[in-house]
């Protein structure tokens, strides 16, 4: 639990737009209170493809991040 409070704290605490992506589907899990004004996300997350967050061609985005996963 304590893990958990400190991801919460820096995922919340983050001045920059932050998107929690699942390398597998390229859904957007979670994000902070910065993407939810930069984006127009609700505060409770719910998953959604990152083409949807992002709008636009992601796929080099999404490659990347699969890349980066391993």
């Amino acid at each position: 639990q304590r893990e958990s409070q400190k991801y919460r704290t820096l995922l919340e605490g983050a001045a920059d737009a932050l998107l929690v992506v699942d390398p597998r589907s390229s859904s957007v899990i979670e994000w902070n209170a910065r993407a939810r004004e930069l984006f127009d996300l609700p505060a409770e997350p719910s998953p959604r493809s990152l083409a949807d967050v992002a709008g636009g061609d992601v796929a080099d985005l999404e490659d990347a991040i699969r890349s980066a996963a391993g």
